[in-house]
């Protein structure tokens, strides 16, 4: 038989007490004070918050005594958390066999003081509805409270419920603050928000970080924030900052960055408004450092490039070259061949032919490992090639227009531009059976910008929009920090726009001899 009353939902009450972790916690001025107001209020020498442990009383604060936990079974509070009333009031202990025999009723208190004969205990009740103590007030004589005095017991009580509640909800908060800023660090994520009300901007202690910054070194603003931007991704960032705070445009952008240190980083920037009530009233999101992804990214599609080139000069300088000599052989063989002898002529032939065809076959894969090589011409060659090819296959017109300028990219940047080019002509020809294409290649001292427009019907559905040619678009834009936008035309038909920032491109040279469509 237990010595104390144990409530129905102990195991539950339990795990709440210990969820909210004050057992065994420092004083707080908070649950202090409330001790000193219901002693005065109540006009009582003692006053205490307690918790109820699984065999103990543990005192959080106090007035008028000075021990810190009792056994569970000397407390009034572990009666008061069963009872089913919001004030549990024992008139006098002494003359009520439930607490006769308790220590603090029987005495002798140290010091001489009398025993305590009056309590009076307001249950302690979280949200959830489980009593996991209370605040009581005990007098050394047979008394009761006035009405006054117990209604202001039940409000000091919600008081005390109200700042437990606070105190959780704070300790949670720290704790996922903490788990967020570990997950930050190991990801390299940061994030931020930009209040429209405050107009404040706000960052997360790992985007201070990524800028080479201590958190909070500085208080950001839209303008300074865009300044740490590369100079040729400011208008990109701008653009993008404004289309999702006037059109609630979200953005998804990869470009780089100086931080304190000078160091260029790679940055993944992502935006988007929230509205509420119909109404704009922030703008958030992330911010990650990508520097290590697109170096490795950078390194093995270099790799792949010098390999392709490597086999692309390989199939040209050696099988072509000894196809080309099987076939002057084949020639001088002909020459030689009786005339008499028709159907070993027209074999002979044959077989010529298909050398011929395979000297072709292995100079297009050779130009097609490597097509912006500088030995090729560049990029403007490569794309009269693709024009050419498209053109002979398809049957449809393909023009290419250079304009401004006239000079070559750094191969990397050529490599994926060509290839953003060869994507969008075979989208067009998949999805909106164009009549015909234009190739726009506008090189300047801020930007280099690439179009390819057809004059088709467009992409049924999202069919372009969301198709694996587009995601390999994207894919190799952001590889070079270009900007890519698809957009119907007035006339009809497609235009896909890609622009790099003249600050991506590592170098430039006069292109040897004169180039046109």
């Amino acid at each position: 038989m237990s010595l104390f009353p144990i409530p129905l939902n102990e195991r539950e009450r339990l795990a709440a007490l210990y969820r909210y972790a004050v057992l065994d916690t420092p004083a707080e001025a908070c649950f202090d004070q409330v001790a000193v107001l219901a002693s005065q209020l109540c006009e009582t020498p003692i006053a205490l918050i307690t918790f109820v442990d699984r065999d103990r009383l543990w005192i959080k604060s106090r007035v008028g005594v000075s021990e810190t936990q009792l056994l569970r079974k000397d407390a009034f509070c572990s009666h008061a958390i069963v009872a089913d009333t919001d004030l549990f009031i024992v008139e006098d202990a002494a003359r009520d066999s439930r607490f006769a025999a308790m220590r603090w009723v029987r005495g002798p208190w140290v010091g001489g003081e009398e025993p305590v004969r009056f309590y009076a205990g307001a249950p302690l009740r979280t949200s959830g509805g489980v009593v996991l103590g209370s605040l009581c007030v005990l007098d050394r004589r047979p008394r009761l409270l006035t009405a006054m005095q117990e209604n202001a017991l039940r409000v000091l009580a919600h008081q005390v419920c109200q700042q437990l509640e606070l105190r959780h909800a704070a300790a949670n908060l720290r704790r996922h603050s903490t788990l967020l800023d570990k997950t930050e660090r190991t990801a390299h994520i940061g994030g931020w928000e930009l209040n429209f009300s405050t107009h404040c901007l706000s960052w997360t202690d790992e985007t201070y970080r990524i800028h080479g910054l201590v958190p909070g070194e500085y208080a950001p603003d839209v303008d300074s924030a865009i300044a740490w931007y590369a100079p040729g991704s400011r208008a990109i960032m701008r653009e993008a900052v404004a289309a999702a705070i006037d059109r609630g445009t979200p953005y998804d952008l990869e470009l780089q960055i100086t931080s304190k240190g000078g160091t260029t980083r790679w940055v993944r920037a992502t935006g988007q408004r929230e509205d509420e009530e119909g109404l704009p009233r922030r703008l958030f999101g992330t911010f990650q450092d990508i520097t290590e992804r697109r170096q490795l990214e950078t390194e093995i599609l270099t790799i792949a490039q010098r390999e392709q080139a490597t086999i692309g000069v390989t199939l040209h300088e050696g099988l072509g070259q000894e196809l080309t000599g099987v076939s002057f052989l084949l020639h001088g063989l002909a020459a030689r061949l009786p005339q008499s002898n028709p159907e070993l002529t027209a074999e002979f032939s044959r077989v010529t032919d298909l050398v011929r065809d395979a000297i072709g076959t292995c100079r297009s894969l050779a130009q097609g490992l490597s097509p912006t090589g500088r030995e090729r011409g560049g990029l403007i060659a490569a794309l009269q090639s693709l024009a050419a090819r498209t053109r002979a296959v398809h049957g449809v017109h393909v023009s290419l227009r250079p304009r401004g300028e006239d000079w070559t990219l750094d191969t990397f940047v050529a490599e994926h531009l060509y290839r953003i080019a060869q994507e969008a002509v075979m989208n067009a020809l998949k999805h909106a059976s164009p009549e015909s294409i234009t190739l726009s290649l506008d090189i300047t001292a801020a930007r280099t910008q690439l179009c390819i427009s057809d004059d088709g019907r467009g992409a049924p559905g999202n069919a372009y929009a969301e198709g694996i040619g587009l995601q390999i678009i994207r894919y190799r834009a952001r590889l070079i920090g270009a900007k890519v936008s698809i957009e119907g035309m007035a006339a009809g038909g497609t235009r896909v726009r890609c622009r790099v920032a003249a600050d991506t491109v590592a170098e430039r040279r006069p292109l040897s001899g004169n180039r046109s469509s």
